[in-house]
């Protein structure tokens, strides 16, 4: 299990070793990740991908999109 603040959450044992990869080899923002920046890059990757999905299938003025729309990266 990995803690973040109160945030836990189990991952599995394949996502862990790529996850260990990852810190072994990765440099975000000419600094060497923190399991934490990791999986937080990760999040806000994928949340932005939704995001552009979901876009193109709603409408522009709906609710979820504009609260989507206040916790896009920046």
């Amino acid at each position: 299990m990995i803690g973040m603040d109160r945030l836990t959450y189990r991952i599995t044992n394949e996502n862990r070793r790529r996850l260990e990869l990852l810190k072994a080899f990765a440099v975000i923002e000419n600094s060497y990740p923190t399991f934490q920046d990791i999986v937080n890059r990760s999040i806000e990757d994928y949340f932005s991908a939704v995001y552009e999905k979901y876009c193109n299938q709603s409408p522009n003025d709906g609710y979820l999109r504009k609260k989507m729309e206040e916790l896009l990266p920046g």
